[in-house]
């Protein structure tokens, strides 16, 4: 019996005649519990071999797509950097330090695009490595991203209308 269903016969054969004992059918019954034990593990490990050749698969369509989006999502950013310094430049001498600040925060942004743009290609590329182990200074690493956070922070308190700020 394998998983509940008959999977084979176990036959034992006699030279003469005889009847079962208890013991006898005890170890009848445990062996043919175990020989279904046995193949019920053969089958969970080629499932599990299938199971893994099917999510290697998977991660490396995913790889594929995370490469070809991030190379995809450069060039808008490029064209929105190259076109905010262009208009830097064109306003130059009319950029009131309002519109120097949008220009600012546009540029930092995109910037900010370039960045995770890089930290998802790493990222494609991290999943084929052995894993690595290290210690890691999480008080630093919140910092970092209080730190980075800070700006939007600060923007969402302030009031758009009359350009007053809460601190």
């Amino acid at each position: 019996m394998v998983n509940g269903k008959v999977h084979g016969i176990f036959n034992v054969a006699l030279f003469e005649p005889r009847s079962w004992s208890a013991a006898d059918k005890a170890v009848l019954t445990t062996t043919v519990h175990s020989l279904g034990l046995a193949l019920e593990s053969a089958q969970g490990v080629v499932h599990l071999a299938e199971e893994r050749r099917k999510l290697e698969a998977a991660n490396e369509e995913l790889e594929a797509f995370a490469y070809s989006v991030s190379h995809d999502l450069r060039t808008p950013v490029r064209h929105i950097i190259s076109f905010n310094t262009l208009l830097r430049k064109q306003l130059a001498e009319y950029t009131d330090p309002k519109a120097a600040r949008y220009l600012t925060v546009i540029d930092d942004a995109a910037h900010r695009m370039n960045t995770l743009i890089d930290a998802m290609l790493d990222l494609s590329r991290t999943s084929r490595l052995p894993l690595r182990l290290t210690p890691v200074d999480l008080g630093t690493l919140v910092e970092r991203v209080r730190r980075e956070l800070q700006p939007d922070l600060v923007e969402r308190k302030c009031n758009g209308r009359s350009g007053t700020c809460r601190r």
